[in-house]
């Protein structure tokens, strides 16, 4: 468990250390919280609004801050509220916003006009729920709600959060957890450290991992899925009828729900356990 934490650690510093920006491990199981860079002191906030044209996809990308993408109330526009820190006023003004549609792809990001030490920018975006999302953030948490296409999210230190996404999934954090909610397609989400929850009407190829967490998903009674579960340093749960496989150390299980014809899910934890329960209703992951 040490040798998982530290690999995630240093992938997490490294981003940390270009972005130049302070992390901060929260207490309440909830991983790494972004905090302002420490060399800022100054902050601004700018609102863009755009057409989307011919945009096929989207694409948001910050160096440092959080993400936020929900769907827009306007159809056809776009909008972007940035928060911008900086260490002077000076720095602020040699930072640009952007929102704009190139190449089929609505781009959502900035651009810094010299050194970009001790800037952070974090974005709120609203746009089209029907484009496939592509997210990267190195230093901060990424949130995704009420989606309608497929969602890549990527951060280095922070968490990933999405609920009520009707599209395949692609979901990674180097150190920070994962939750999702009501999901409705393939999930793939891995974190080097942090737990990774998920509900939802899995279909396809479904991979949940953790190096160094809980891995835990919420499947409906009425799941068609073929799965399989390991921990190389924790106990192993599920709520279906499964063949379990003893190992040296650990534990895993083998398992078919319902035919299994809709899709197979594989869980991996290297240290933490591994839970598959089951859940009557709408899958959300309970509490939220």
């Amino acid at each position: 468990m040490r040798a998982a934490v530290a690999v995630a650690a240093v992938a997490a510093a490294a981003a940390i250390a270009l972005a130049g920006c302070r992390v901060e491990i929260g207490s309440d199981g909830n991983g790494v919280r972004l905090s302002v860079p420490p060399a800022a002191r100054v902050a601004k906030i700018e609102e863009l609004r755009t057409t989307v044209g011919e945009a096929r996809s989207i694409a948001v990308e910050t160096a440092a801050g959080d993400i936020s993408l929900a769907p827009t109330e306007t159809l056809g526009q776009a909008s972007v509220r940035a928060t911008v820190w900086a260490p002077s006023d000076e720095d602020l003004r040699r930072v640009r916003v952007v929102l704009e549609t190139r190449d089929g792809v609505l781009r959502v990001g900035y651009e810094v006009d010299g050194d970009r030490h001790g800037i952070a920018v974090a974005f709120e975006v609203a746009a089209p729920p029907d484009l496939p999302a592509r997210l990267r953030s190195s230093a901060g948490t990424i949130r995704v709600g009420g989606w309608g296409a497929a969602v890549a999210a990527r951060t280095s230190a922070g968490d990933v959060h999405t609920e009520v996404v009707a599209g395949d999934q692609d979901l990674s954090s180097s150190a920070g957890s994962i939750l999702v909610s009501a999901a409705e397609g393939a999930v793939n989400a891995e974190t080097g450290a942090g737990d990774v929850r998920v509900a939802g009407r899995l279909r396809g190829d479904c991979s949940l991992r953790s190096s160094a967490g809980r891995v835990e998903v919420f499947l409906p009674t009425d799941s068609r899925l073929r799965f399989s579960g390991s921990t190389s340093a924790g106990s192993v749960r599920c709520a279906f009828r499964v063949t379990l496989v003893e190992r040296p150390v650990g534990g895993g299980f083998e398992g078919v729900v319902g035919d299994g014809g809709e899709g197979t899910l594989r869980l991996r934890s290297s240290a933490g356990d591994v839970v598959v329960e089951s859940i009557s209703g709408v899958p959300r992951l309970p509490g939220r």
